[in-house]
């Protein structure tokens, strides 16, 4: 079966998530930023804005609705992604959804078990009772690069590699769709030249 969209539409979701991957990035850069002056504010505010843009390429990717899944095929069709791709994850492409009864079911269902909230340190540190997975509600790990939250577990590191390799196909598209005009001799100075665009991610995420 063909799936067909036109330029002009192709060309504002490419832009889209040309723009969610430079979120990331962004995101990511101020997370070992705050790491490493050791602002848990600026971890935890800089994790949750790097899942969001994570979130958002993976629900144009890979789109819940049913109205929206030839959307998404042909998006990954044109970029060479497969269908079976670790961005597919339902945990991060539902993360934000019903946000508040999912806190709801998490304090209801933590009642009475050891807990962790806005912990930033090795899970270890703890003590001696660890919490389960499920009942942790904020915390870095920064020797596994895992990230918890409300049960849920990604490993930080994993994703900005996986969305640096989207991110590299989305650029390429973009430069096709929009080449780079060279700039007039005159005008081709630091302070004039059109600015690089990162084609990709950092790959680790820096304890």
């Amino acid at each position: 079966m063909t799936i067909n969209m036109d330029a002009n539409t192709f060309a504002l979701y490419i832009h889209e998530l040309r723009n969610q991957c430079m979120y990331a990035e962004t995101a990511l850069n101020l997370f070992n930023q705050s790491l490493e002056k050791q602002s848990k504010g600026g971890v935890f505010f800089a994790a949750q804005s790097f899942l969001t843009a994570a979130q958002q390429i993976s629900r144009l990717l890979w789109p819940n609705r049913a109205k929206a899944k030839r959307r998404g095929e042909f998006l990954r069709q044109a970029l060479g992604i497969p269908q079976e791709f670790p961005l597919s994850d339902d945990r991060l492409r539902n993360l934000w959804d019903l946000a508040d009864e999912k806190t709801d079911d998490w304090i209801n269902g933590s009642k009475n078990q050891v807990i962790a909230y806005d912990f930033l340190g090795p899970i270890g540190a703890l003590g001696e009772k660890l919490p389960k997975d499920e009942h942790i509600y904020r915390l870095y790990d920064p020797e596994t690069n895992r990230f918890y939250y409300r049960g849920d577990v990604f490993n930080l590191q994993q994703l900005a590699q996986q969305i640096a390799a989207v991110s590299g196909r989305v650029n390429g598209a973009h430069d096709q769709l929009f080449p780079k005009q060279p700039p007039a001799e005159a005008e081709a100075t630091p302070d004039t030249a059109p600015e690089a665009i990162s084609e990709t991610i950092p790959e680790q995420v820096e304890a």
